[in-house]
């Protein structure tokens, strides 16, 4: 607590996932042609997830109350939720490593007011929240595979073009960002590729929610309550 009208929380995050299972692809024509593909979910895979988060919750006045929220994270796996790439650690699809979120709540005070101005105003309520992230990972895919050895049907990473930025910037690109088709080439072989798992990002997200509400108190005890 600092002082009488507000909280600061700050926590650590933390998990190990151990002997996770994950679905992989194998081709068996080559070995009996009465099989096609055939799907094999083993075990032994790890996942690690860290987050440091933080809280900030303040009492301000007339009936007004905000709260703050921040998490740094970082997620990290083999492969996600997607079969057909490499088994590979790195950035997990979902890894967002920075989350940003705000809101503010205020009852329209009525006390002190005239009947006439207290009425209307009456068990009426403000909304506010906002938010704000960095982006998601792009999975980059190059050509589709199999292992020789033990028919591991798979796609390729990229490998990476050296003195080529990874992103073009202009207007001519929806949100004024594209990732540069000049900073990736495909493997030849069966190679996987030189790039790092998850390291292109998309774009991240800003948006801000604004709502009005009131209170209906009924006699039998029940109270509705309407947002716009």
């Amino acid at each position: 607590a600092l002082g009488p009208k507000q909280v600061l929380s700050i926590s650590y995050v933390g998990s190990n996932g151990r002997r996770l299972i994950q679905e992989q692809q194998y081709s068996l024509t080559s070995l009996n042609p009465a099989f096609g593909t055939v799907i094999l979910i083993p075990s032994g895979i790890t996942s690690n997830y860290q987050a440091l988060q933080a809280k900030l919750q303040r009492s301000i006045s007339n009936g007004l109350q905000a709260l703050l929220s921040y998490t740094w994270s970082h997620s990290l796996d083999f492969g996600s939720n997607n079969s057909s790439l490499p088994v590979t650690r790195g950035n997990s699809d979902f890894d967002v490593r920075n989350n940003f979120q705000a809101g503010a709540s205020w009852e329209i005070p009525t006390a002190g007011l005239h009947r006439k101005w207290a009425a209307p105003l009456e068990n009426w309520g403000i909304d506010l929240r906002a938010l704000a992230r960095t982006a998601f990972p792009i999975t980059l895919q190059g050509t589709s595979l199999i292992d020789p050895t033990t028919g591991n049907t798979y796609n390729s990473g990229v490998n990476l073009v050296s003195n080529e930025p990874l992103y073009l910037y202009g207007r001519e690109y929806p949100g004024g960002r594209s990732l540069n088709p000049a900073a990736f080439s495909i493997p030849t072989g069966n190679s996987s590729g030189n790039a790092p798992r998850n390291f292109v990002r998309g774009f991240g997200e800003f948006q801000i929610n604004l709502g009005v509400r009131r209170e209906f108190h009924r006699d039998d005890g029940v109270d509705l309550v309407g947002t716009h």
